[in-house]
């Protein structure tokens, strides 16, 4: 309970916060009932307890009876009902069950929640692309334009997280005259995005190492494309892309990057200074870290992938990004996956950098820049004080940032609280950030972070709700 409300609900209660329209309930049990059909989740957590007003769809095939919808499920997908529901939903959803009030309320009140979506995002009446489904005509055109591009490439490149860096970013073109391209990664564009549902056909893909032989060559740099590590000899530098890559219905192996990284990174760093450009769905290992000169990282980035790693890594863009995970130092700083039917989230709320023994190769929330900024002294506010205002709002705290170095750039600043009169819980929490404009050098920008009751509370589980910690 404690662990639901403090680490795995606010993303979800975020998303009701911004007017989300639908959530959609996965295959599992949860504490032995089907999440699908799950009361407390649906009806206690996800309406009463974060106030959502839209409705809840199923996964694909996970709705296991036609009694979902009293417990919270509103609409079952894909929409077909399944031989082996078959007699159970003509019995549940008969005239004769119908006629029975009880039935009848859950039933109004799921399609209630469905219309109230449609009616709010003004689907009945404002829907030029819409189609009946399944949508096959549609779903093979090409929806592609310039613009759609240009903010894919925007929402990678400030994802981008500078790990690493000895100097040899950003690349001074006026130097480095030759660079060499290693790595299964390079000449694909598989690691853009995860497998399965949620894979989109790119019209125009552009690989990593096409978007870097291009804005070489807009340089006059010139670029080899190497399989033996060793003929990287022949460049200034090295660049090894690697990837790690998933799909749904299945695991990870492991947490290390496809392909020999760690001996082509050994490799081509005897020779010349190496960067590795990383495409990761989630934490990896990087037990060759020791060899490179620069490591970036982006997570399943879309389309523009390899342009954005190319912009940052040639300087044409700010690394901005934060990790959103530790990157663990080996294998023995995470959590286990269970194996058996039955797992237990025994760790509570001790995950990722919330835990005390955990080691890291990258902390949660690190990322470099190529510039440097300073933070004035913090000031605390009160709510409705100037600047510190919006709903929810219970404190604020203010302060300066500057950019002290001599490139353009974005700053994150993270806010993490202790809360001592909870010692079984995490050392410190993550409760604020900011992301500022760009700064050019000189330039500073007034952030104020702004904390929640939530924020300042801790959650009492058996009843207790949330507890104010900070005043």
């Amino acid at each position: 309970e404690k662990p639901g409300w403090e680490l795995y609900y606010p993303p979800f209660q975020a998303a009701v916060d911004a007017g989300v329209g639908a959530f959609m309930c996965s295959y599992n049990r949860v504490n032995g009932t089907y999440a699908c059909e799950n009361e407390a989740l649906l009806k206690r957590d996800l309406v009463d307890g974060m106030g959502f007003n839209g409705f809840v769809m199923s996964d694909w095939t996970a709705t296991h009876t036609a009694a979902a919808i009293d417990h919270g499920l509103a609409q079952e997908m894909p929409g077909v009902v399944e031989p082996r529901l078959l007699a159970g939903h003509m019995s549940h959803f008969s005239d004769a069950a119908l006629n029975d009030a009880y039935r009848r309320q859950h039933v109004d009140r799921a399609a209630l929640r469905v219309l109230t979506s449609i009616y709010r995002l003004r689907l009945d009446t404002h829907c030029g692309t819409c189609c009946v489904p399944p949508c096959h005509k549609e779903r093979r055109t090409n929806q592609t334009s310039e613009a759609h591009r240009g903010l894919a490439r925007h929402a990678a490149t400030s994802a981008v997280v500078l790990l690493k860096n000895t100097g040899v970013l950003p690349i001074d073109t006026g130097r480095v005259r030759k660079i060499a391209v290693l790595g299964e990664a390079a000449g694909t564009t598989r690691y853009y995005a995860g497998g399965g549902s949620g894979e989109v056909p790119i019209a125009s893909p552009t690989t990593p190492a096409q978007a870097i032989y291009r804005r070489a060559a807009a340089a006059g740099v010139e670029v080899i494309f190497c399989w033996d590590p060793a003929e990287a000899a022949k460049a200034d530098l090295a660049v090894v892309v690697a990837g790690s890559w998933t799909t749904e219905g299945v695991d990870r192996a492991s947490l290390q990057l496809d392909g020999n990284v760690r001996g082509l990174v050994a490799e081509a760093a005897r020779h010349v200074p190496t960067v590795v450009a990383m495409l990761t769905p989630g934490a990896v290992l990087t037990p060759w870290r020791g060899h490179a000169s620069a490591i970036l990282n982006l997570f399943l980035g879309g389309e523009e992938s390899g342009a954005a790693l190319a912009a940052v890594m040639f300087g044409d863009a700010e690394p901005s990004g934060k990790l959103p995970v530790m990157l663990p130092k080996s294998r023995r700083d995470t959590i286990w996956p269970g194996i058996f039917p039955n797992v237990f989230y025994s760790e509570g709320l001790h995950t990722s950098y919330r835990s005390r023994s955990f080691r890291h190769a990258y902390p949660f929330g690190h990322g470099l820049s190529y510039t440097t900024f300073r933070y004035g002294p913090p000031e605390a506010l009160s709510a409705g004080s100037p600047g510190c205002g919006g709903p929810r709002v219970a404190r604020c705290v203010r302060l300066a940032v500057r950019n002290a170095g001599n490139r353009s750039g974005t700053e994150v600043v993270q806010a993490y609280l202790q809360f001592p009169d909870d010692p079984d819980g995490p050392e410190r929490v993550l409760r604020a950030f900011h992301r500022t404009a760009l700064l050019r050098p000189g330039e500073s920008e007034d952030v104020v972070l702004g904390f929640s009751g939530r924020d300042l509370s801790i959650y009492a589980p058996g009843g207790g709700g949330w507890v104010r910690q900070a005043r």
